[in-house]
C-alpha cells in the first residue's frame, strides 16, 4: 500500500508538473499571439510600400525604355541628315571646283584673245569682245554651263558613284 501512496504521490506530482508545464506553454503562446498580432500589419504595410516602390520602379523604366527608343529614332535622323548634308556639300564642291575650271578657261582665252588682238593692232576691238565673253560666261545658268561642259557632268558623275 505504501508503494500505491507512493505511486500515486509521484503520478499527481507529474500531473502537476504537466500542468504546469502547460501552463506556461499556454502563456507562451499567448504571448507569441500577440506579438504576431502587432506585427503582422506592420509587415502587411512594409509588402504594400514594397508593392508601390516596385510599380513605380517599372512605369519609370517603360518610359525610361520609351526615351531611349525615341532617342534612337531622333538620332537616326541626325544621322541620316549629316549624310546628306555630306553628300550635298561634296556636290557642291565639285560642282565648285568645275566652276572654277570653266572661270580659269574662260580667263585663258580673253588673255589669249587680248594677245592676239594686241599683235594685231586692234586693242579696243579686243577688249570689248573678252569683257563680252566673260559676261557670257558669268550669266549662263548652272544646268546649261553642265549641259555645255560634260566634263563637269563627268565630274559629278564620279562623285555620285563614290557615295554608293
Amino acid at each position: 500500500m505504501a508503494q500505491a501512496v507512493w505511486n500515486a504521490t509521484r503520478q499527481a506530482a507529474g500531473v502537476s508538473a504537466l500542468r504546469s508545464s502547460s501552463l506556461q506553454l499556454l502563456e507562451s503562446l499567448e504571448s507569441l499571439e500577440a506579438k504576431v498580432d502587432t506585427a503582422v500589419p506592420g509587415v502587411q504595410r512594409e509588402i504594400s510600400r514594397l508593392e508601390f516602390n516596385l510599380a513605380e520602379t517599372r512605369a519609370l523604366a517603360k518610359e525610361n525604355n520609351e526615351d531611349i527608343a525615341k532617342l534612337r529614332i531622333q538620332l537616326k535622323k541626325h544621322d541620316d541628315d549629316q549624310q546628306i548634308t555630306e553628300d550635298r556639300t561634296a556636290t557642291t564642291a565639285a560642282l565648285a571646283a568645275a566652276l572654277e575650271a570653266q572661270i580659269y578657261n574662260v580667263t585663258e582665252r580673253i588673255t589669249l584673245l587680248e594677245h592676239s588682238k594686241l599683235h594685231r593692232g586692234r586693242q579696243d576691238d579686243s577688249l570689248a569682245e573678252a569683257t563680252q565673253l566673260g559676261d557670257l560666261f558669268l550669266n549662263i545658268p548652272t544646268g546649261e554651263l553642265i549641259r555645255l561642259n560634260p566634263s563637269i557632268k563627268l565630274q559629278l558623275r564620279h562623285i555620285e558613284s563614290s557615295k554608293s
